[in-house]
């Protein structure tokens, strides 16, 4: 979406943006900075732009989402987005992780990240054809 600003290419937040718009999600687990300790991540629930735009860039810390996952499925909601960490994914796959070995985010439908991307820019790796539809799509 253009004009979004992200950590890098904002491409996750114009994704996340894009699937809630379009009705593909109906919500999407994603973490923010608390207001109260701007160093502490907060996963949350977004179910609207505003909340998806409050997550935007990279916190690099270990977010706690699974409860967050289980109280959004719990609410109803059904076409659920998942964003987090090759270890955070490990979890949402395995219901568990006590040591991280996806470091690459391999068993997610896309991966991002920045590391050796020009300036201003997004690695995308679409790791399934579902996550290549909604790359393409977007």
């Amino acid at each position: 979406m253009p004009g979004v600003k992200g950590q890098d290419g904002g491409v996750l937040t114009s994704m996340l943006l894009y699937a809630l718009e379009e009705g593909l999600i109906d919500s999407a687990v994603v973490t923010v900075k608390s207001e109260e300790e701007p160093w502490k991540p907060l996963p949350i629930v977004a179910q609207t732009s505003e909340d998806v735009l409050r997550s935007r860039g990279s916190i690099y810390v270990h977010s706690l989402t699974m409860e967050t996952l289980m109280s959004a499925i719990k609410k109803g909601s059904r076409s659920i987005a998942f964003v987090g960490p090759s270890c955070n994914i490990d979890a949402f796959r395995n219901g568990s992780c006590t040591v991280c070995t996806d470091l690459t985010a391999e068993k997610a439908d896309l991966s991002f990240g920045g590391v050796g991307s020009k300036e201003g820019y997004t690695t995308v790796l679409a790791r399934t054809g579902l996550g290549l539809e909604l790359f393409k799509d977007a």
